[in-house]
């Protein structure tokens, strides 16, 4: 048994200030990936921050992701993604991370050099307008944000599911209410 006690001990905080990136950005509706928008500054003018606006998408596509490759020393959870201004704040992140086995055979990357997919599933979305932010932070605590606006439209007519009285209903007597049912909600 060896015993002791520690009297002081120094911490060197790393001396990286490069903010993390992402690189080859996607924005995936219902498994088509959407050519990405230029780049706009951050409202708050954050230079490690970027905005891409998609503009409207149409709501007959429902599986909606994004993600991109995240660089630098990324460990696990430090990708946080929020739906801004929604109930549902969460999503979620999908994170393949480095081999864990590729330094026994060759060194480890460099700082700076690791990639990180990362696929964020945003679901199924109602219509209206959404505010996605990914918040990126390496090991030393750098950040960089991504935004991502876009608006869901609803752009699929409505059909007629049933009628009452049916279609063709011979013998319906001359004050019978007549309704019909609809796929979708009809203003």
């Amino acid at each position: 048994m060896i015993a002791g006690t520690v009297t002081d001990i120094t911490i060197t905080p790393s001396a990286d200030t490069t903010p993390p990136t992402v690189d080859q950005q996607e924005f995936i509706v219902d498994g088509v990936s959407l050519t990405l928008p230029s780049a706009l500054p951050c409202p708050n003018a954050d230079p490690n921050c970027v905005l891409y606006d998609f503009g409207r998408v149409r709501d007959d596509h429902y599986d909606i992701t994004t993600g991109g490759i995240a660089k630098d020393n990324i460990s696990l959870g430090s990708i946080n993604v929020l739906l801004i201004d929604r109930i549902t704040a969460l999503a979620t992140v999908i994170l393949q991370a480095p081999d864990p086995f590729s330094c026994r055979t060759s060194p480890c990357p460099a700082l700076g050099g690791t990639e990180y997919p990362f696929t964020v599933d945003l679901g199924r979305l109602e219509v209206g307008s959404y505010e996605v932010q990914e918040k990126i932070t390496d090991a030393a605590g750098n950040t960089f944000t991504v935004l991502e606006q876009f608006t869901i439209e609803d752009t699929t007519p409505p059909t007629v599911i049933s009628t009452q009285p049916l279609n063709n209903a011979v013998g319906v007597e001359l004050g019978a209410i007549i309704s019909a049912s609809f796929s979708d909600f009809c203003h």
